[in-house]
């Protein structure tokens, strides 16, 4: 009994074979790797649908008067004899953002807020302010902002007092404040750039 060639595929003619049948052969490997190539295919295109599916689309944002905001006055993360208060920034828009040094998705986040504040300005149109929540030991709340170069202040709150008013359900959660005061929107979640965007150009 002769012995398989080790050099050649299974889809190759056999020479001792007659005509026909390596005609037969050479017809079912055309088929079958047509086959192969077309079930590639589907699998990459099923694969890429999947894929699509699972990822999670931005949120639609839109502002919506939901009334006054809640009084806000804490001490500062920082300095404890200095306070941090809603009504320092009466008349300009607030971004409140709602943060833990615990919290991963805050460390992801905040580098973008950071850049953003120091762009704007701090007598820019718009003005940035933090809440530090269940921080049990302030220095690793000071910690996060100096790593981060944050240039706003952060009133620290370690036991939710202020952090319930506004309803907070989770870190992060950035609140947006109009110049009246009113709260016009909320996102849970860490900020993506585009919809920081979306509220500096839409808060008023």
């Amino acid at each position: 009994m002769s012995r398989p060639d080790p050099g050649r595929s299974p889809w190759d003619p056999d020479p001792s074979q007659p005509p026909w049948a390596v005609r037969r052969l050479q017809a079912l490997s055309r088929r079958a790797r047509t086959l192969i190539a077309v079930a590639t295919v589907g699998v990459v295109v099923v694969a890429g649908v999947v894929d699509g599916m699972t990822r999670t689309p931005e949120p639609v944002q839109h502002v919506s008067d939901q009334g006054p905001a809640p009084p806000l006055k804490l001490p500062s993360v920082k300095d404890p004899s200095v306070t941090v208060s809603l009504r320092a920034d009466l008349g300009h828009p607030v971004i409140l953002n709602f943060w833990g040094s615990w919290c991963g998705p805050c460390q992801d986040e905040m580098p973008l807020l950071a850049k953003t504040a120091e762009q704007i300005g701090p007598k820019g149109r718009i003005r940035f302010l933090g809440v530090d929540l269940e921080d049990v030991h302030r220095s690793a709340a000071v910690a996060m902002m100096n790593r981060y170069g944050t240039p706003y202040p952060s009133g620290y709150d370690p036991d939710d007092s202020v952090t319930s008013e506004f309803k907070v359900l989770g870190t992060p959660t950035t609140i947006f404040i109009d110049s009246q005061g009113h709260i016009v929107g909320r996102y849970a979640g860490a900020l993506s750039a585009t919809v920081l965007q979306f509220w500096i150009q839409n808060l008023s």
